[in-house]
């Protein structure tokens, strides 16, 4: 059994989104696991959130972006003012095509802003 979702970019490209998942506070600490990287794949993960009623499956309205945490394999991105519906989306760039990537979300950490 492998851990985690495995990438191969079939043209040096790829952009994969994941499903919505409901909030469950105003502010979330998103954080996913680089696990393995084979040929120099660049990834760049935007955050996106949209409201409950707003139709279709459009990536709704960009909220923040991953950064690593210093020199380790783990990507965090630190969001505010969250609305109904979270979403991410993940650019795979690599100069070849065949790159594999491999990585694991884990799981969302919700607070509520505190009212002073």
């Amino acid at each position: 059994m492998f851990i985690g979702q495995l990438v191969v970019l079939s043209t040096g490209d790829e952009v994969i989104y994941t499903p919505w998942f409901p909030r469950s506070a105003d502010n979330v600490i998103l954080t996913y696991e680089e696990i393995e990287n084979g040929t120099n794949v660049t990834p760049t993960v935007t955050v996106f959130t949209k409201r409950a009623e707003e139709a279709g499956a459009e990536p709704g309205s960009s909220i923040g972006t991953f950064a690593q945490l210093s020199t380790t394999g783990i990507f965090q991105a630190s969001v505010t003012n969250v609305s109904d519906l979270v979403r991410m989306k993940m650019s795979f760039t690599s100069g070849a095509k065949g790159g594999v990537y491999r990585y694991r979300f884990m799981n969302p950490v919700w607070y509520a802003t505190a009212k002073v």
